[in-house]
């Protein structure tokens, strides 16, 4: 890294987490021996603030977990080793907390299966180098500055025996070589940055807080505050008091009242705001790393690695602003190998294609069917698309409709039984036992309880959904995961769906959502597909796949969402109250599992 070339006499001279060994500011992490000096500490190791340091040699610099190898994750601005769990998701809420849902998959840090986030009132109550923030324990890093208590340190640091410590989230940097290339240095800090496009020399030619670098005026990536348009950088406009993204037309213009609604008059041409995912015909076209891919402009990740032509970057790289970008992710990208596409993509015919994770452990392609070995899981190539109306099974058709003599057809109304809403469809609710269908019952909601028991009003519309492990006070502790917030749980709403093949590899499409699902143990064929499945179960990847109901357990996390494990068997319940930690928190008879009150179905 940058920091290993300068020159030191004492640790004092470096900067952040490096330490001066032989000379030279090297990257490094901190150990569990405590010390007084150098001399307490072992070979190649220096003694800062009052712990042994030793030299970190695998750090490389990130910003999202696209920008490391396949089988890293992104953690805190740095790469770092993980291994996948073999649980498969759609979105980051499908996976426990401090895992990542990469390629459809949930990933932890090597080493470390199980990872929770632990509550804290201070650092005594987290462990190694970590420190307590907003009752969180997050990974720390010493500041250098001595205190008493936490009112002797800055805002979001606390005092850890006598020293300011603050989140290691925070780059610190003395320049911007510094900083990872999609960044630049400000107030000591990394933070995420773009070029304006004003040239400059020094940082006074910039605007506010603005700062030059590689001889161009550098601005903050989160939208600015402006005032008007010479605020913003070139091909920005100031609308709403914010700095966006935008192109010019070609309209003239003397001022914004010359442009039409939702455009504004820069340099005497009408400019509009755009997405981040505009039309482009060369990269330059593009803002800052974004590089134009199939006549869009496709989010670019700059490495560490400088060039002048693209034969200087590896393989799937584009030389973007004197930086190789990363463009992996591209369906039809050229490859050799499945680790030259995107997590989620396998390499088939020197062609990046779209690929879905089974749950079969593997070591070579050969001991998988219709796909590849990636990660040492199983993945299979996604099914081609079909002409709408046509089917050859009941994949091809809507969830409402099964596949009769090649033609999509809406089948006779049938009498299934139900025991919970979970089984019916998402317009139906069950009621003594048999589904019913709607307008009986509401489909808009202005709250949770105008929906079914296991549904969640979003957008006043109820959506089945399935509880998490994040507690919450209302739907705004839930906002980022687009969920609801009922019984003291945000419930993630189900994905929805028209076919198996919109759903993860171990999900079905049932009644319009994707729910998870289980092999039946029976095999079938393309040729009779269904009929050769039992009543409600499916035809897919040539197994019989039914709504997974996890009948036999140990314990409860054998079970679904909706269930808890009694006698070796899985209980399907019914939520009516939270939030609770132990049963003596629900009403008598009821069940705390997963922080809310259960009762069983009647």
């Amino acid at each position: 890294t940058a920091g290993e070339a300068n020159t030191c006499k004492r640790h004092g001279d470096c900067i952040g987490q490096e330490i001066c060994l032989q000379g030279k500011c090297a990257d490094a992490r901190p150990t569990k021996t405590q010390c007084l000096s150098d001399q307490g500490c072992p070979k190649n190791q220096g003694c800062k603030l009052n712990r042994c340091w030793e030299e970190e040699t695998s750090r490389r610099y990130c910003k999202a977990h696209k920008d490391c190898q396949l089988q890293e994750l992104c953690d805190h601005g740095y790469c770092i080793d993980a291994e996948p769990t073999h649980r498969i998701c759609s979105a980051q809420q499908d996976c426990d907390a401090k895992e990542a849902c990469r390629g459809k998959i949930c990933w932890v840090p090597s080493s470390r299966k199980q990872v929770t986030v632990k509550s804290c009132s201070s650092y005594r109550d987290c462990t190694g180098n970590s420190i307590c923030l907003r009752s969180r324990c997050v990974q720390g890093e010493g500041t250098g500055r001595r205190c008493v208590d936490n009112v002797g340190c800055h805002v979001g640091e606390e005092c850890v025996q006598g020293s300011c410590w603050r989140s290691k989230s925070i780059a610190r940097c003395a320049k911007h070589d510094d900083c990872h290339p999609s960044m630049f240095c400000y107030d000591e800090t990394c933070r995420e940055g773009k070029a304006t496009g004003y040239p400059c020399q020094k940082n006074k030619d910039c605007k506010g807080k603005q700062r030059c670098k590689e001889k161009e005026c550098w601005s903050l990536l989160e939208r600015q505050q402006c005032n008007g348009h010479e605020d913003c950088a070139i091909k920005e406009l100031c609308m709403e008091d914010m700095c966006t993204m935008a192109e010019p037309t070609e309209e003239r213009c003397l001022t914004d009242d010359n442009c039409p609604p939702r455009q504004a008059c820069k340099r005497n041409q009408c400019w509009k705001p755009v997405d981040n995912q505009r039309f482009c015909t060369t990269h330059d076209d593009c803002y800052d790393y974004d590089v134009c891919i199939e006549d869009r402009c496709m989010t670019g990740f700059p490495t560490d690695r400088k060039c002048v032509t693209d034969r200087s970057c590896e393989n799937n790289e584009i030389c973007r602003r004197n930086y190789c970008v990363k463009i992996t992710g591209t369906l039809g990208t050229k490859c050799v190998a499945h680790e030259d596409c995107d997590e989620d993509m396998l390499c088939q015919r020197k062609r990046c294609r779209q690929a879905i994770p089974t749950q079969m452990e593997c070591l070579k392609d050969s001991e998988c069917s219709n796909g590849g070995c990636k990660f040492n899981i199983c993945w299979e190539y996604e099914e081609k698309p079909i002409v709408e109306g046509r089917c050859a099974m009941h994949d091809h058709c809507d969830a409402e409709k099964l596949c009769h003599k090649g033609v999509c057809v809406v089948p006779e109304s049938t009498s299934d039984m139900c025991t919970t809403d979970l089984e019916c469809k998402s317009t139906d609710r069950c009621k003594l036992n048999f589904p019913t269908q709607f307008p009986f019952l509401v489909t808009s909601c202005t709250r949770h309880n105008d929906c079914g028991d296991y549904s969640v009003c979003r957008e006043s519309t109820c959506h089945l959904g399935r509880p998490t492990k994040h507690l919450c006070h209302d739907d705004r502790d839930c906002d980022l995961m687009n969920a609801g917030c009922r019984f003291g749980v945000c419930w993630s709403r189900l994905p929805t769906c028209k076919e198996h093949r919109e759903c993860s590899g171990q999900d079905i499409c049932y009644n319009g959502f994707c729910r998870t699902a289980e092999p039946s143990g029976t095999d079938c064929g393309f040729e009779e597909g269904d009929e050769q499945c039992k009543t409600k179960e499916m035809c897919r990847h040539n197994i019989c796949w039914k709504l997974s109901t996890r009948q036999l357990c140990r314990n409860d996390d054998d079970c679904d969402e909706y269930s808890i494990c009694e006698d070796k068997h899985c209980i399907t319940l019914r939520p009516v109250d939270g939030s609770c930690a132990t049963n003596g928190d629900c009403p008598k008879g009821h069940k705390c599992y997963r922080n809310i009150c259960w009762d069983r179905v009647s």
